[in-house]
């Protein structure tokens, strides 16, 4: 069917645009609480515009913490040589926590709702996109 085919550039067309991002350098959060107990603690309330406390070039960002909440410490993980795989997610030892993740400034503090709602608007954008194309709109 010629939409389906269509669909089909159109989805690699989509991934080919998002591959440049991948490659690029990551950037992760660097404190810790002790030393802006305001701003890296449970609470965090650093943004990508705090500039100072964002590393670049990162491979991979962690997020030490406590679970007292004693000492939270948020790091950057630089660009190592390949053959070094670290799985992400989290591992508990004791009362310490150490969580390893790789996307963009992911070890700040999480937006459950910020996540979700991005998530909602992709399938709506998609879903509306498909229903609406017909084959003649569609210059692929």
């Amino acid at each position: 069917m010629y939409i389906d085919d269509n669909m089909d550039k159109l989805i690699i067309k989509m991934i080919l645009m998002m591959l440049p991002s991948l490659c690029l350098s990551m950037k992760c959060f660097e404190c810790n609480s002790e030393q802006l107990p305001r701003e890296c603690s449970s609470v965090f309330k650093l943004t990508k515009e705090n500039a100072t406390y964002i590393r670049d070039d990162c491979d991979t960002c962690l997020k030490v913490y406590f679970v007292n909440g004693s000492s939270y410490q948020r790091h950057c993980r630089p660009k190592v040589s390949s053959g070094y795989h670290l799985s992400l997610g989290c591992e508990k030892d004791g009362d310490k926590r150490t969580c390893y993740c790789q996307e963009e400034l992911c070890n700040g503090a999480r937006s459950e709702l910020a996540a979700f709602t991005i998530m909602i608007f992709v399938c709506i954008s998609a879903y509306l996109l498909y229903s609406f194309m017909s084959p003649d709109t569609l210059h692929l």
